[in-house]
């Protein structure tokens, strides 16, 4: 069996790619991003389901890394969270007010999580996000 002879690997930029190498790239991105966003999810949830305190659920290290993703990746987590959102009451709200930059929650309703809910539902209809 003969050695196999290992190259130095060259970068090449995004815009010198060919169509269908861009298309398995955004593919790679999206599928990497949205596995990301589930596994961050579920750790929130899961560390912070118990509380009702919305300061422990908003500062919380897995939901400030998917506002982050979110400041990357606008419309791909922005589908995301309004995916998890048609399923139950979450709190999303300043997570989908930080990375959209809206707030259409009616002033003084924030703490009333189907309000919330419908308003962003709505948003999101209204924007073609969902």
């Amino acid at each position: 069996m003969k050695p196999i002879k290992l190259t130095k690997t060259e970068t090449i930029p995004f815009d010198k790619l060919t169509e269908r190498e861009k298309q398995v790239v955004y593919h790679f991105e999206i599928n990497s991003i949205e596995k990301r966003f589930y596994d961050l999810a579920k750790k929130w949830k899961r560390e912070t389901g118990m509380s009702s305190i919305a300061f422990d659920k908003i500062t919380n290290s897995n939901y400030l890394e998917i506002i982050g993703l979110g400041t990357i990746y606008k419309d791909a987590i922005l589908k995301l969270i309004f995916n998890d959102l048609t399923k139950g009451e979450e709190f999303w709200h300043y997570a989908l007010k930080s990375i959209s930059g809206e707030n259409p929650v009616p002033k003084g309703m924030t703490n009333n999580l189907s309000v919330v809910r419908e308003s962003w539902l709505k948003w999101a209809i209204e924007n073609n996000k969902l």
